[in-house]
């Protein structure tokens, strides 16, 4: 609710506010008078719960739930007894009732500045549902000031926050409507890629990425067949899933060392949005295809460290994924980046020339990174190389777990970072 009230205040802005109030009984009652479908969300992270009116009953629709109930009093005492973990909800008409119109649009629209001192700019459309009529340019350029103003009436309340995403409605009508804004601080992915992104010498490094919706991933799946989603906020590789479309009928989920398959993509993205997506917000991305040592991916784990007015890269080595992972946070061995690379038949010279551009592309990613998280001393980068010698910024993990080097034969790197922090 507080970014709700903040918003408010703006005599423009406030038009634009989808109906909110604080959960209570009598907010809900009087919510489904007025509309035939509406939303609870936690004040907090996600897990909406969507009730419909059906005839005389309510259908209660949340995360492997789909209960009816017959009246109003038995819907709110379901609610509190099974789906309201939380302290605080708010309400809302859902995007499917009848205030929006038959097929209204549905987007996420991120904006972002680099730093607390510099202007917001609008980035990315992202879509929430599939829709066949196109939206004016006049209400797109009415969408992108509107997203601005609301970036910039936020950031001055969180100053510490450099990506928003607004959620969007455009009615039958093109009026134009907030139902949310969701703040990505510094260590959320959505807003590192963003950082990394619009730094002109670091974009070629950086995979396709975008919100995980519906539409991204049948249009990532139709694109490269093959797709990564991650959780937003997260470490350790938890949450992290590799999702194949092998045809129109089999499409495989791979998670840690589990594989299944489903038939469908709509039973594929029913199992993400239930399992994962109803939890957390993700991103997507293109499968990086990395080169591998005897069959397992591997990746490169670079720390760089801040030295009084300079950053300095302290340490490297090569993670090599445990036998049917696909990312390296389980990882069966620890090598340095000198001998891993020695395997793959490469010149010392190719080597040499590597190993620059792979410091060079961290130094400069920490420096782009540090703009929007001042006082920030170590940044540990894990960097994607395929087997054409192609070099991708994976992620930048700003509390690098650095025990791993000490697990190295030769100690000397991990005492050169310790000395370092």
């Amino acid at each position: 609710m507080n970014q709700y009230q903040i918003l408010s205040s703006d005599p423009y802005i406030c038009h634009h506010l989808v109906e909110t109030n604080l959960f209570s009984k009598s907010s809900l009652f009087s919510c489904l008078q007025k509309y035939t479908s509406v939303t609870l969300k936690p004040a907090f992270g996600k897990g909406d719960i969507t009730i419909h009116a059906v005839k005389d009953h309510f259908q209660i629709i949340a995360p492997h739930d789909d209960t009816m109930v017959r009246n109003k009093e038995l819907l709110y005492q379901y609610l509190i007894q099974n789906k309201l973990k939380q302290k605080y909800y708010i309400i809302q008409p859902s995007s499917s009732c009848q205030t929006f119109g038959k097929s209204p649009h549905h987007y996420y629209m991120t904006v972002h500045r680099n730093t607390p001192e510099t202007k917001w700019n609008y980035l990315f459309k992202t879509k929430k549902n599939h829709h066949n009529d196109p939206i004016s340019q006049k209400v797109l350029q009415q969408m992108n000031e509107l997203v601005i103003q609301v970036a910039t009436k936020l950031g001055k309340a969180f100053s510490k926050c450099n990506t928003i995403v607004i959620e969007i409605i455009v009615d039958s009508n093109d009026h134009i409507w907030i139902s949310d804004s969701i703040l990505h601080f510094p260590i959320s992915k959505w807003s590192q890629y963003h950082t990394l992104s619009t730094n002109q010498s670091l974009a070629p490094y950086i995979p396709k990425t975008d919100l995980l919706t519906k539409e991204t991933m049948k249009e990532f799946l139709k694109e490269f067949h093959q797709i990564i989603i991650k959780p937003c906020v997260g470490q350790h590789g938890k949450g992290i899933i590799e999702i194949t479309r092998k045809d129109q009928r089999n499409y495989e989920i791979h998670f840690e060392r589990r594989k299944f398959s489903n038939p469908s993509f709509e039973a594929t993205y029913h199992y993400i949005k239930e399992t994962y997506l109803s939890q957390k917000y993700y991103i997507i991305q293109q499968k990086l295809h990395l080169t591998s040592i005897q069959g397992c991916p591997i990746d490169i784990r670079v720390i760089t460290q801040k030295n009084e007015s300079s950053w300095e890269v302290t340490g490297k080595l090569v993670k090599v994924a445990a036998r049917g992972y696909f990312i390296t946070n389980a990882a069966q061995k620890l090598i340095p980046l000198a001998e891993a690379l020695a395997t793959h038949s490469i010149s010392q010279a190719e080597i040499e020339q590597l190993e620059s551009e792979i410091k060079h592309i961290s130094l400069l990613a920490a420096t782009q990174l540090e703009a929007g998280k001042p006082h920030i001393q170590i940044i540990g980068f894990d960097i994607g190389l395929t087997d054409r010698k192609k070099i991708w910024i994976i992620e930048g993990n700003y509390i690098p777990d650095i025990s791993m080097f000490f697990q190295l034969k030769d100690k000397t790197i991990y005492w050169k970072i310790i000395k370092g922090a």
